[in-house]
């Protein structure tokens, strides 16, 4: 059976989702196991779950993420390609064995491209692209909106999704999408699918009227004219982006020449003074307490609450009004080593009530004085729910003292402690012995 696999290759906030929810609502298979919408994306991301945390552990073993304005193209490299294609390929063949043709979204592709072109090679899938664009300026205010990135970042990491993106799609069959033109006819945009792709999708015209309906004009929160920008923007970065209005009309020298300058500028003016610096500070950034919630199906990515740089709050509330039914709860204070005390667990009832529950620590390294040390960069508490209330939760208020936040070559220090409590285990018979070398430990760490 001859299969296809259609890549929609595209900038976060570029209409990639409305595309890829087109494809499904046409029968392109995406796989069974879907990231839930949320508020930033209300119809649906469309983007394969287990697809989605690979990519982010090939990411983070580069020390790299999707906001890597230092990305280079280089990371990828041979070794990163056989490494990881044997999983990747296990993930494809376990979605979409029985599909002939499926579909990948995620705007990660963009830079993992060569491990995916690599497996799908092997697999004798047929590769076809699907590019989407929007104005960079309409996907940097939107992700100021989302993430608080500044337009300079937003269009720095545009021009490295866009660069290669459109330099990985050369070999394949591919199609140039404006996520405004989907807005104002899908129909016409749907038949260019049909036709460049040479896609086979009978009688679309059926659920026309379905697929406008999901096309909700609201979905685009920005909307501005690219010829009337009066931002005072360096000559090379207009010149990208006035080709990638239509890169496929452009001359590829000219559209190489530009890649290979912005990476070697990048290369240049990024020094390793400059990425050290900024690392630190996007560490505590990327920081954050997460809370995950159990609906019968086990404690999942895509059924948690992420709040951002919660360590400088003292509440925390979660929204849990989205889930029917909770089971029990999962809070993780940090997604790295830090030092808490935990004081009370609430949870509010859809009558308003609050209603006090305990909680217990999972895997706290030392305890002292109700404050946990957590040396490792996985904390977790455990909250259960009284089973007369599983129906009954809309939050979750959580109060806290985060004591001490550390990250600066922390977690390898604690590594070589943890080793050391290990090889010491067998002298330190007497508890109040190994307490008190743990006690000295911290110390040693935190500095508290």
């Amino acid at each position: 059976m001859s299969r296809t696999c259609i890549l929609i290759l595209g900038m976060h906030r570029s209409g990639t989702s409305a595309i890829t929810g087109i494809l499904s609502k046409l029968g392109v298979h995406l796989g069974d196991n879907l990231l839930r919408p949320s508020y930033d994306n209300p119809k649906g991301f469309f983007e394969n779950v287990n697809i989605l945390s690979k990519n982010e552990e090939i990411l983070k073993s580069i020390d790299s993420s999707w906001d890597d304005i230092f990305f280079r193209p280089d990371l990828i490299s041979s070794y990163v390609i056989r490494k990881w294609s044997t999983e990747i390929k296990a993930i494809i063949e376990n979605e979409f064995k029985y599909s002939p043709v499926f579909a990948i979204k995620d705007p990660r592709l963009c830079l993992l491209f060569p491990i995916y072109e690599s497996v799908l090679q092997n697999m004798n899938v047929d590769i076809k692209i699907i590019l989407s664009w929007r104005n960079p300026f309409e996907i940097a205010y939107s992700l100021k909106n989302r993430d608080g990135f500044s337009m300079e970042k937003s269009l720095t990491l545009w021009s490295i999704y866009f660069l290669l993106a459109e330099y990985y799609s050369r070999p394949y069959k591919r199609i140039f999408i404006k996520f405004q033109d989907i807005l104002d006819d899908c129909k016409t945009q749907i038949q260019r699918l049909i036709q460049e792709l040479n896609l086979n999708f009978i009688n679309y015209e059926i659920i026309l009227e379905d697929i406008k309906s999901f096309l909700d004009n609201k979905l685009k929160h920005y909307n501005i004219d690219i010829q009337s920008l009066t931002e005072p923007l360096p000559l090379n970065l207009r010149e990208l982006i006035a080709v990638s209005q239509n890169p496929f009309n452009c001359n590829k020298d000219s559209i190489d020449r530009m890649r290979n300058d912005f990476f070697k500028q990048l290369d240049f003016f990024h020094t390793k003074e400059i990425r050290k610096g900024y690392f630190y500070q996007q560490k505590y950034e990327n920081m954050y307490a997460q809370l995950f919630i159990n609906c019968g199906m086990g404690f999942r990515e895509e059924d948690s609450i992420i709040i951002k740089r919660g360590y400088e709050r003292n509440f925390l509330d979660f929204d849990v009004s989205q889930f029917d039914k909770i089971y029990e709860l999962r809070f993780d204070p940090l997604n790295a080593p830090v030092i808490v005390k935990l004081y009370e667990v609430n949870l509010i009832l859809k009558n308003n009530e609050i209603l006090k529950v305990k909680f217990d620590r999972l895997n706290s390294t030392y305890v002292e004085n109700n404050i946990d040390y957590f040396l490792h960069d996985d904390p977790s508490y455990f909250i259960e729910i009284p089973k007369n209330h599983l129906n009954a939760i809309q939050g979750v208020i959580i109060k806290l003292d985060y004591i001490k936040v550390e990250l600066n070559g922390l977690i390898k220090e604690i590594d070589l402690v943890v080793n050391d409590l290990k090889n010491k285990n067998h002298l330190l018979q007497n508890q109040i012995l190994k307490k008190q070398y743990i006690k000295r430990i911290v110390k040693k760490i935190f500095g508290s």
